[in-house]
């Protein structure tokens, strides 16, 4: 008996785009499936569409909630999927006819498998290659690479559902928002998930627009805050992890300074803290604290103890 896959798709305002992604799932050659769609509080046809494909297709199953963000829209549909193979699609992005079949030829090799794929920058009407990795990584190699970059895109995924009973479902915080494929995929490798990547290119990823600054600020502070959690460092070259928290953190610490999320600062501030084990932006938290502002001139960069003081004296000065 071939097993039955659970396709999980987030909706939001898809409506543009929903219909060519579930056409995707209607094509493939591998036909044991059930598509689980979340409408997660669209206010377009998106639901209206997914009704009309419901008619001719008893496989398709919508779950209608408030706007909840995508990890809480995901786990809705996590919780009542019935395969034993977990797979991920966004509503605008697309898969090969043959992906699911190609990645269930590997099903004996790993607990995650991933593919290769294809980047569609909408706005700028191209196409590249999505870099990932391929063969086999055991859990730990695996659980270090993800501290480096994320190789995994979300719609590549088919994984084992035992794994949702290990280690639960994806985290739906809003510190984790952007980041909460990778922060899964830490997790599974943390808990002792191994993973196999494959060479087809496989899916259509489609980005359509660029980030701003803010959006920027918010994606380090999804995937600092997706690594701090998990955190392990018994499975990990210590320095190595502390250097790249520093070169991660800190140019995002000073970048809230300036634009003045205090608060967002501190929590950074913290996180880095303890991870380095230092307590080398005490001075920055001791100004937030008294209420004075910090604007460009007073950022304090770790390499630059001189700068440090200079602003500790002005900032008595202004207390004065």
């Amino acid at each position: 008996m071939s097993p039955l896959v659970s396709i999980i798709m987030p909706a939001y305002n898809a409506a543009k785009y929903i219909q060519e992604s579930i056409d995707s799932v209607y094509g493939q050659t591998w036909t044991d499936w059930e598509l689980i769609i979340i409408n997660d509080g669209s206010t377009d046809d998106t639901a209206s569409i997914v009704k009309m494909n419901q008619l001719k297709c008893e496989k398709i199953i919508l779950i209608e909630q408030e706007n909840k963000k995508q990890a809480a829209a995901r786990n809705s549909g996590l919780k009542i999927a019935r395969g034993t193979w977990i797979a991920f699609l966004d509503a605008d992005d697309v898969w090969a006819k043959n992906k699911l079949e190609v990645q269930l030829g590997f099903q004996n090799k790993a607990d995650v498998l991933f593919t290769s794929g294809t980047i569609l920058y909408e706005s700028k009407n191209k196409k590249e290659l999505y870099k990932t990795e391929y063969g086999f990584f055991p859990s730990a190699d695996m659980y270090a690479k993800l501290y480096t970059y994320n190789p995994i895109p979300n719609l590549a995924v088919l994984m084992k559902r035992e794994w949702i009973d290990k280690i639960g479902y994806q985290n739906e915080s809003l510190d984790v928002v952007g980041c909460e494929d990778w922060e899964y995929w830490i997790r599974l490798a943390k808990n002792g998930a191994t993973f196999f990547g494959i060479e087809d290119q496989l899916f259509i990823y489609r980005i359509q627009s660029q980030g701003t600054s803010r959006n920027l600020n918010r994606m380090r502070i999804a995937q600092a805050y997706a690594k701090y959690i998990n955190l392990d460092f018994s499975l990990l070259n210590k320095e190595h992890v502390q250097a790249y928290f520093k070169n991660l953190m800190q140019p995002l610490i000073n970048r809230l300074l300036e634009s003045n999320q205090k608060k967002e600062a501190l929590k950074q501030i913290r996180i880095l803290n303890e991870v380095t084990e230092e307590s080398n932006y005490n001075l920055i938290q001791f100004l937030l604290n008294t209420g004075i502002s910090i604007n460009s001139k007073f950022l304090i960069y770790l390499a630059k103890p001189m700068l440090a003081l200079r602003a500790l004296k002005r900032a008595f000065m202004q207390i004065k």
